[in-house]
């Protein structure tokens, strides 16, 4: 077990939360304030190398400052930037810098999609206009967050969405630390920072749009080593996410415009991207209109939502427990198989294979098309 200091400045230090490459984050508490916060420290091996320490407590200093221009609900508070020794300053690496910030209870976007790879459409939506929201105050500040991804995303108990981790930010008329090295994380790096062109907050609308194609389809835009993504950010766009899953079709054209390879091609700001995405029309369940009853077989638990399944992977193939899920979470297994089955056929674009779904799970296989004829 890593060990942790006693206090880190008048902070007492609770638990590690977690560490990086750059840094340690710890629960800690504010005996004058009694409330729990957030911690975060450099690592001691960058503390110890003399080369590594003006660039470390430079970033984070940095980080404490981007992160504090920003009043928002949807970007997670810091309180304050510290520096101290720890009593005895027998250098045990977590002395220097740190910086105080709000304590978020819940886990990271990234670790929810280890759990569940595909949310239900309307989570997606909600998330997507939380993040916009914050980005759009982050702009407003002179802030460009440069690294937004589903594992910077804290997803609080109660729902709402917090962006953190503004170590690579861009500061509007500051001093960047960072100025002219590539940052960011690979398939979210927009093509301007490739091509060591001038970038500005329109570089986190690309990344949006690669973390919307992620909540939408289960899978990333760009995929592959750091080189292959680069080569596709600036030569291959990705595929139209409605090809890879069934959602509403607006969002295709609005992930389309967010991953444009020219900024002037993408939205002009956040709020442009989330009303936009706003103003798709969700997808409806649409009346029975072919007279289909769907009943399924006996066992309308497990081994019910297994024949679903079967019959689904006949049309789509392994994507079919994703798709299952997500009507899941639509709330399909509340309301029943039918719904669900009927949920699932809506989404289903080729009439000729929803057909062939409904009569399956109603227990009724048709045959199917040999692969090479069409319409299928």
């Amino acid at each position: 077990m890593t060990p942790f200091p006693a206090r880190i400045g008048r902070y007492q230090v609770r638990e590690l939360l977690g560490q990086g490459a750059m840094g340690r984050i710890y629960r800690g508490f504010d005996p004058r304030l009694q409330r729990e916060l957030a911690l975060k420290t450099i690592q001691p091996a960058l503390l110890a190398d003399s080369a590594a320490r003006g660039m470390a407590l430079a970033r984070l200093r940095h980080e404490a400052r981007a992160g504090g221009r920003v009043a928002h609900p949807g970007v997670v508070t810091v309180h304050e930037f510290g520096e101290c020794r720890p009593p005895g300053d027998d250098g045990d690496g977590d002395s220097g810098c740190y910086i105080a910030m709000e304590c978020v209870t819940g886990r990271s976007l990234a670790q929810r999609l280890v759990r569940q790879p595909l949310l239900a459409e309307s989570r997606v939506r909600d998330i997507m206009v939380q993040l916009l929201d914050a980005l759009a105050a982050c702009h407003a500040a002179g802030v460009w967050h440069r690294d937004v991804k589903a594992s910077n995303l804290l997803i609080a108990d109660g729902g709402r969405v917090k962006l953190t981790d503004f170590g690579v930010a861009h500061l509007r008329q500051a001093d960047d630390p960072l100025a002219g090295l590539l940052v960011g994380t690979p398939g979210s790096i927009a093509p301007e920072q490739y091509l060591g062109e001038a970038a500005d907050h329109r570089a986190d609308i690309f990344a949006c749009g690669a973390l919307l194609f992620r909540l939408l389809t289960g899978q990333a835009a760009y995929r592959g080593r750091a080189d292959a993504v680069m080569w596709r950010v600036l030569n291959q766009p990705p595929p139209r996410p409605g090809a890879l899953s069934a959602h509403s079709p607006g969002l295709d054209a609005v992930v389309a415009r967010a991953l444009a390879r020219r900024p002037e091609d993408r939205f002009p700001d956040a709020a442009a991207m989330r009303d936009a995405l706003a103003a798709v029309p969700e997808t409806r369940e649409p009346a029975p209109d072919d007279g289909t009853t769907v009943v399924l077989r006996p066992g309308a638990g497990d081994a019910g939502l297994a024949h679903i399944e079967n019959a689904l992977r006949l049309e789509i193939g392994p994507v079919a427990r994703l798709l299952m899920q997500r009507c899941l979470d639509d709330g399909g297994a509340a309301a029943g198989p039918r719904t669900l089955v009927r949920s699932i056929s809506s989404r289903l674009l080729d009439p000729a294979a929803r057909q062939r779904f409904l009569r399956a799970a109603a227990g009724t296989p048709q045959p199917r098309p040999p692969p090479d004829q069409p319409g299928r």
